[in-house]
C-alpha cells in the first residue's frame, strides 16, 4: 500500500517538473512577429507588387509619367529620352545617303572697263575665252604698219600649265594675227580669226621652254596690246 503510494506521488513531481521546463523554454523563444500584410492602394490605383527579398524595391509610379520599361538581360538600355530607330526589315536593302554637295565654282565678275580701248577689247575677250586664268605677262602695247609683224619671247612650263594669248588692235584694223612656235622653231598654234581681235586660248604645250609669240598686222597698221594668261 505504501508502495503504490510512493509510485503514485513520483509520477505527480514528474509530471510537474516536465511542465515547468516546457514552460520556461517556451518563454525563452523569441517571439515571431506577425506576417504584414500590404497597404491597401487608394482607390483606381492599381497597387504595389510585393517587396522580393534581395531585389531594390521599385520607385512608386509618378502619376503622368511614363512607367520605364524593365531592363532585358543581355539588351542595351534605349537612351533616355531618344526614341528608338525602327530596325531594317529583313531582306531589304538600305536606303543609299546623299552623295555629298560639291562645291561652287567662284564666280568670276566681268572685268572693269578702264576707258582704254584696246585694253578693254583684250580683257573682254579674255573674260570671254579663259575666265579662270590670271595674267603671267605684262600687257604690251605698241604700233605696226600695215603688213608688219612683232615677234616676243615667252617662258611656258609645260605641263599641267596651259596658257591663253590674247591681242587687239584698233577698230580700223581689219586683220591681226597671232602665232605660236616652239623652242624648236615648229608652228604650234596660230588663231583662226579675222578682224581686230587674235587670241590662242587654252593651248598647253607638250614641254617647257622659250617659246615664240608673233603678232602681225595683216591689215591696215595700227596700235595693238598683247598679253598671255595662265593656268
Amino acid at each position: 500500500m505504501r508502495k503504490s503510494f510512493l509510485g503514485s506521488l513520483f509520477f505527480v513531481l514528474l509530471g510537474i517538473a516536465i511542465t515547468g521546463w516546457v514552460d520556461n523554454v517556451s518563454a525563452q523563444a523569441p517571439a515571431q512577429p506577425a506576417p504584414q500584410q500590404p497597404a491597401a492602394a487608394p482607390a483606381g490605383q492599381p497597387a504595389a507588387a510585393p517587396a522580393v527579398p534581395g531585389q531594390p524595391a521599385a520607385a512608386p509610379a509618378v502619376p503622368g509619367q511614363p512607367v520605364a520599361a524593365p531592363v532585358v538581360p543581355g539588351q542595351p538600355a534605349a537612351a533616355s529620352g531618344v526614341p528608338a530607330q525602327p530596325a531594317a526589315a529583313p531582306g531589304v536593302p538600305a536606303q543609299p545617303t546623299a552623295a555629298p554637295a560639291v562645291p561652287a565654282q567662284p564666280v568670276i565678275a566681268p572685268p572693269t572697263p578702264t576707258g582704254d580701248v584696246l585694253v578693254d577689247k583684250l580683257n573682254s575677250k579674255k573674260y570671254e575665252v579663259a575666265p579662270q586664268m590670271v595674267p603671267t605677262s605684262a600687257l604690251l602695247k605698241q604700233a605696226l604698219a600695215k603688213g608688219k609683224s612683232q615677234a616676243y619671247t615667252v617662258q611656258l612650263y609645260g605641263p599641267p600649265y596651259c596658257q591663253t594669248f590674247v591681242a587687239t588692235a584698233a577698230d580700223t584694223v581689219k586683220n591681226i594675227d597671232l602665232v605660236l612656235e616652239s623652242p624648236t622653231g615648229a608652228r604650234e598654234a596660230v588663231d583662226n580669226m579675222d578682224g581686230s581681235v587674235a587670241a590662242i586660248a587654252n593651248h598647253c604645250p607638250a614641254m617647257p621652254g622659250i617659246y615664240k609669240l608673233t603678232v602681225s598686222m595683216a591689215g591696215d597698221g595700227g596700235d595693238f596690246a598683247v598679253q598671255v594668261f595662265s593656268k
